[in-house]
C-alpha cells in the first residue's frame, strides 16, 4: 500500500500506518492523511486508486470505489465539531447533484434505488446553518463481459468461459446469448454455471452468437460475438483496445478434426480490404495503436485460404477516466484531478477550466498540486 499527500509522493505503509498483511491501518486520521492512496506490486504494476479527505463539518459519506448499474446506495450527510466524539445525521438535509437541487430530507440520508449512469455525478449535502459539503464524485459503471481466451473466433471443440465483471454489485447477473435459433438464453441451458462466470465445454458453431451479462433488474452489459469455424481464422481481441495499447493479431489454421492449429506460415494480413503486409509467421505486431488502427482485419494461408474479417476497435483515450485525487486548493476553487489509463495524464479540472498535466509512465510520479495549474 502507498501514498501521495500534499506533502510526499510514493510513501509505503510503513512511514504512515499499521501493516497487516496486504492491508494498512491508519489509527487515528488526520488532514494530512488526505491524499491518493492504491496498492502496488514489487515489480511495479498498480491497482486502482481510492481518494480520502480527512475534515471536520459538514460531510457527505458516499461509495469511495464505483457502483454498478442495479446497485442501490445511501448517502448520508454527517456533521462533527473538530474535537466532539460522536457525528450526527439528525437534521434536515438539502441533497444536490452537479449544483443542482434535488431533494430535501427529514434525516441526513439519501437513498438511490437501482442507480444507471443517469445517477452519475457530483453529489454534496447542506446542514441548514453549519453550511455545504465539500462535493463527492459518484461513477456508475455497467457490468463488463469479458472472455478467455480473450478473442472472438474459435475453433471446433475449444473451451471458452465468458465473465460479468462487477466490482461491488449487490446486483445478481448471469450471462445470455442469442444465437442463430434462440434468443435470450441463460447460461444454465448451454454452458456450465460457476458465480457470474459460464464456460463452454467444447464450442461448436451452434454456439456461434452474441453474448452479453444481464442482472436480475433487466441492466445489461456490452456485448460480445463469438464465431466457431475451421480452416483459417485471425485471433483479435474481442473488447476494444484503448489508444496506446499494443497488441498482437495471430493467424492459426486447423483441420476440423486435428487437435492443434498453427501458425507456422508465411502470412498475409489486410486491413479494410487492403493488403497492409506479410509475415514469416502467422503474427501481426501493432504498437501503441490509434484510431487510424481501428478496421475489419482478416489474414491469409498461402494454400488454405483467407480467415473471416474481424473488427478491430480502438476507443479513445478520452473514453475512460477515473478519479485519482480530490482536494480543494489555496484559493478555495472546488477541483479534483482524474488520471486516464492509458497514456497516464492527469486533468485538472474545475468548473470553467481544464489543464492537462503529462506524467511520466509511473503511477508514483503524481505531481505536487498548484494553483498555477488552473487556467
Amino acid at each position: 500500500m502507498k501514498r501521495n499527500t500534499s506533502t510526499k509522493s510514493s510513501v509505503s505503509c510503513e512511514t504512515w500506518g499499521q501493516l497487516n498483511g496486504s492491508s494498512c491501518i491508519i489509527k487515528g486520521v488526520y488532514p494530512s492523511d488526505s491524499g491518493v492512496y492504491w496498492c502496488e506490486s514489487d515489480r511495479g504494476e498498480c491497482s486502482n486508486t481510492i481518494n480520502i479527505r480527512v475534515t471536520t463539518g459538514v460531510i457527505l459519506e458516499s461509495p469511495a470505489v464505483p457502483l454498478t448499474e442495479g446497485d442501490s446506495v445511501t448517502l448520508n450527510c454527517s456533521y462533527k465539531e473538530k474535537y466532539a466524539k460522536e457525528s450526527t445525521s439528525n437534521f434536515s438535509t438539502a441533497f444536490y447533484r452537479n449544483g443542482a437541487f434535488i431533494g430535501k430530507r427529514s434525516e441526513g440520508r439519501l437513498m438511490l434505488i437501482h442507480v444507471s449512469k443517469e445517477d452519475e455525478g457530483f453529489y454534496k449535502c447542506e446542514h441548514p446553518t453549519k453550511g455545504e459539503s465539500p462535493e463527492n464524485w459518484l461513477e456508475v459503471r455497467a457490468a463488463t463481459l469479458s472472455i478467455h481466451p480473450s478473442r472472438s473466433v474459435f475453433f471446433y471443440y475449444e473451451t471458452v468461459t465468458l465473465s460479468c465483471a462487477v466490482p461491488g454489485s449487490f446486483s445478481s447477473w448471469t450471462v445470455k446469448r442469442n444465437t442463430s435459433t434462440k434468443s435470450s438464453v441463460s447460461c444454465e441451458t448451454w454452458g456450465q454455471l460457476n458465480g457470474s462466470s459460464c464456460t463452454i465445454k467444447g464450442v461448436y458453431p451452434s454456439d456461434s452468437g452474441v453474448y452479453w451479462c444481464e442482472s436480475d433488474r433487466g441492466e445489461c452489459s456490452n456485448t460480445i460475438n463469438i464465431r466457431v469455424t475451421t480452416g483459417v481464422i485471425l485471433e483479435s481481441p474481442a473488447v476494444p483496445l484503448t489508444e496506446g495499447d499494443s497488441v498482437t493479431l495471430n493467424c492459426s489454421y486447423k483441420e476440423k478434426y486435428a487437435k492443434e492449429s498453427t501458425s507456422n506460415f508465411s502470412t498475409a494480413f489486410y486491413r479494410n480490404g487492403a493488403f497492409i503486409g506479410k509475415r514469416s509467421e502467422g503474427r501481426l505486431r501493432l504498437i501503441h495503436v490509434s484510431k487510424e488502427n481501428e478496421g475489419f482485419y482478416k489474414c491469409e494461408h498461402p494454400t488454405k485460404g483467407q480467415s473471416p474479417e474481424n473488427w478491430l476497435e480502438v476507443r479513445g483515450d478520452d473514453d475512460d477516466i477515473r478519479f485519482c485525487y480530490g482536494f480543494e486548493i489555496e484559493d478555495e476553487s472546488k477541483t479534483m484531478i482524474v488520471q486516464k489509463r492509458s497514456i497516464k495524464q492527469l486533468i485538472l479540472m474545475n468548473a470553467r477550466s481544464v489543464e492537462r498535466c503529462k506524467l511520466q509512465n509511473s503511477c508514483t510520479s503524481l505531481p505536487k498540486i498548484h494553483s498555477r495549474l488552473l487556467l
